[in-house]
C-alpha cells in the first residue's frame, strides 16, 4: 500500500511507477484527510510506502497531519519505505518521517530521494522545457533503480546531523508561513474552478466566478498556481514573470 501526496504530479509519478512494479494500491493522502480516513489494514506480502515532496527540507503539513492520525493494522513486519521528491535534496525530512511512522507501530526501513523539476514559484522560476525533460528522464532511471531496491527490501540512506541543522533552521519558516494572502486571480481567469478542485487544503472557494482564498494558511503545494490552464493565478508580483510546471502524469 502506497500513501502519496502530490501538488503538481511529481510524487504521483513516483508512486505510480513503484505501485505498478510491486502491484501495490495507491492512497491519495489529500483525499484521505478530507474524508478523515486514517485506518488501514496491511496484508501479508504488502509493503508500506510513503511518497511525497519535501517542503523547506521537511514534511508538507498535510503529510505530517495524516501520519499523526494514521492507524495501521495487520502485518507488523511489513517492509516500510519512502520516496521523497525534491528539487535538490531532502534535508532531514526523513528523521521526522521516521518518528511519525514509529508512532503507528511500524519501523521505517528505507528512505530514497529523487530530484524532479521544482515548482516553488514564489522563490524559483521553473526549469525550461528542455531541462524539465532531462530531469524527468533522469528521475525515471532513478525510480527504476529504486523500484528494484524496494522489491529487494533493501535498507535506505538516512540523513545526518548537518541535514538536521539545515531543517531546524528552515522548516519553521514553512510552519509559520504558508500564508494565502498573496494569492490572487487576474482577469485572465476563465472561471473553470480547477484551482478549488485541486486544492488539498480546501482553502479556495469560487465566488462570482473567481477563486477566493478563504483560509489563512494552506499546504503551499502550488497546485493552484501551476495547474491553472490560463496561468491566471499569481502569488505576489514575482510569479507574474515565471513559468508554470505540471508533471506529464497529470496531463
Amino acid at each position: 500500500m502506497i500513501f502519496y501526496f502530490t501538488g503538481t504530479g511529481n510524487s504521483l509519478q513516483a508512486a505510480g511507477k513503484i505501485g505498478d512494479r510491486l502491484g501495490e494500491s495507491l492512497v491519495d493522502i489529500a483525499k484521505a484527510v478530507q474524508n478523515r480516513e486514517y485506518r488501514y489494514d496491511i496484508e501479508v506480502g504488502e509493503t508500506v510506502g510513503f511518497v511525497f515532496p519535501v517542503y523547506y527540507w521537511g514534511l508538507p503539513s498535510i503529510v505530517a497531519h495524516f501520519l499523526f492520525h494514521l492507524e495501521l493494522e495487520g502485518e507488523k513486519d511489513a517492509y516500510c519505505w519512502s520516496i521523497i521528491t525534491c528539487g535538490s535534496n531532502i534535508g532531514a525530512a526523513d528523521q521526522r518521517l521516521r518518528r511519525l511512522v514509529e508512532k503507528t507501530g511500524y519501523s521505517l526501513n528505507a528512505v530514497f530521494s529523487v530530484a524532479m523539476p521544482d515548482n516553488y514559484l514564489p522563490m524559483f522560476d521553473v526549469p525550461k522545457a528542455e531541462e524539465q525533460e532531462a530531469i524527468l528522464e533522469k528521475a525515471g532511471r532513478e525510480l527504476e533503480s529504486i523500484s528494484n531496491q524496494i522489491a529487494a527490501q533493501a535498507d535506505g540512506i538516512w540523513s545526518g546531523p548537518l541535514e538536521a541543522v539545515k531543517t531546524a533552521a528552515l522548516y519553521p519558516l514553512y510552519r509559520k508561513g504558508r500564508k494565502t494572502d498573496k494569492f490572487y486571480a487576474t482577469d485572465a481567469c476563465v472561471n473553470c474552478g480547477r484551482c478549488a478542485a485541486v486544492c488539498p487544503s480546501q482553502a479556495i472557494e469560487i465566488e462570482y466566478g473567481k477563486p477566493v482564498w478563504v483560509k489563512e494558511q494552506c499546504v503551499f503545494c502550488m497546485g493552484c498556481i501551476n495547474r491553472c490552464p490560463a496561468e491566471a493565478i499569481q502569488y505576489g508580483k514575482k510569479t507574474e514573470t515565471r513559468g508554470r510546471y505540471v508533471n506529464p502524469v497529470l496531463d
